[in-house]
């Protein structure tokens, strides 16, 4: 990969951020390919370098961008004060998150207190779900019984006593 200093990867940021038919999934022309071409053509004739060079590059910034972006959503959720959030220190996180941050942004941001309090409502919802189906499956169980008792006034045997669900032999 040609190597690139500070103000030349500065400069990719800035073409790549404006070809948004390349990164923005939103945009109409995202997923056709012949325009997405163009665009890295563009890019890769202002910069002086091939086509797949100046793709390796947003590759290796993606990484990191990423990884970055990953670290300071964790420190967010982890119920952590905005001062004490993790706060990227690499050169090209602010250049990249200024129109990347939507497009990686997680659609739901909890601290977690609200996480921890969200799955106690859940277990408790579960909790309440498996009852209740236990509830059911014993009320029908006991409805069928009384059903077959209802039919036949025989008493059951013991090899039936044994095959009855909670039944105390």
């Amino acid at each position: 990969m040609a190597t690139m200093n500070n103000e030349e990867v500065f400069q990719f940021i800035e073409l790549y951020q404006a070809e948004n038919c390349i990164w923005n999934p939103r945009n109409k022309h995202h997923k056709n390919k012949n325009l997405v071409n163009d665009a890295w053509k563009r890019i890769s004739g202002i910069m002086g370098v091939p086509v797949h060079e100046v793709k390796k590059k947003k590759e290796s910034l993606m990484t990191s961008f990423r990884g970055n972006s990953k670290n300071k959503l964790l420190s967010m959720k982890s119920g952590c004060g905005e001062d004490d959030a993790y706060k990227p220190i690499w050169i090209f996180y602010d250049a990249m998150e200024v129109f990347l941050r939507d497009i990686y942004e997680s659609t739901s941001i909890m601290n977690s207190e609200e996480d921890v309090q969200s799955k106690s409502q859940r277990e408790a919802v579960h909790d309440d779900e498996i009852s209740h189906d236990e509830e059911s499956s014993i009320s029908s169980m006991q409805t069928n019984k009384n059903c077959s008792e209802a039919e036949d006034s025989t008493p059951p045997t013991s090899s039936q006593n044994r095959n009855l669900p909670n039944n105390k032999s």
